[in-house]
């Protein structure tokens, strides 16, 4: 997965998208983004999507290897998984989370790819030092599920976002999982929504 960084400019501004693609040896008219909406939508893309934002989705496979894949994050989570016949990338929030991305992406993708045969990488995201939730978040997920990741300080509640995407993605049966250990509130190489980049976005990428 290759992630840009805040001097690359915001992802929101389509000429910041083709010189960071151009950059990287991508042909800009390859890529194709999901318009987010922190759901769980995921979509199997071909060729005939290419260059285009598909509605209401924020996650995208395909095994073409013409195609490059693409998610806009500010502290929501990358993740990608890749074979040799698949690849895909999830823009995973807690709300996506909650309503199931990972489970929804990995049931696609066992029509046809074994999931234990996937490479996993959750990448830069915010993390629990700077993910403040409120009192009744956990009512939001399963019981047995989210006490595991809330963490209280100074009568604060903090999330572990990455750690209980780790934990769905494990579920599912995925075993090769690398997390990216950047916060993106704590460095000064990315945006953060919660840090006050509201209309600015990096963007991360996967292409087989």
């Amino acid at each position: 997965m290759i992630v840009s960084k805040k001097e690359d400019g915001s992802m929101e501004v389509r000429e910041n998208v083709e010189r960071f693609l151009k950059k990287e040896g991508i042909n800009p008219e390859s890529l194709v983004l999901g318009e987010q909406v922190h759901g769980k939508r995921v979509r199997v893309v071909n060729k005939n999507e290419t260059g285009k934002v598909l509605k209401n989705t924020d996650g995208l496979i395909t095994s073409s290897r013409e195609i490059v894949l693409g998610v806009l994050i500010a502290d929501c989570l990358p993740v990608s998984f890749v074979s040799e016949n698949i690849c895909g990338i999830l823009h995973v929030g807690w709300k996506g989370l909650q309503k199931g991305i990972i489970k929804e992406a990995l049931l696609k993708v066992e029509e046809k790819e074994r999931v234990e045969n996937l490479f996993f990488e959750i990448g830069p995201g915010i993390e629990m030092c700077h993910f403040q939730v409120r009192e009744d978040f956990a009512e939001n997920f399963e019981k047995d599920f989210v006490g595991k990741f809330l963490k209280k300080k100074e009568n604060k509640l903090f999330f572990d976002l990455k750690k209980a995407t780790k934990k769905k993605i494990e579920e599912c049966g995925g075993k090769k999982i690398k997390t990216s250990d950047i916060c993106t509130f704590c460095s000064e190489k990315y945006f953060s929504y919660r840090k006050g980049n509201i209309t600015e976005r990096m963007i991360a990428l996967i292409k087989l």
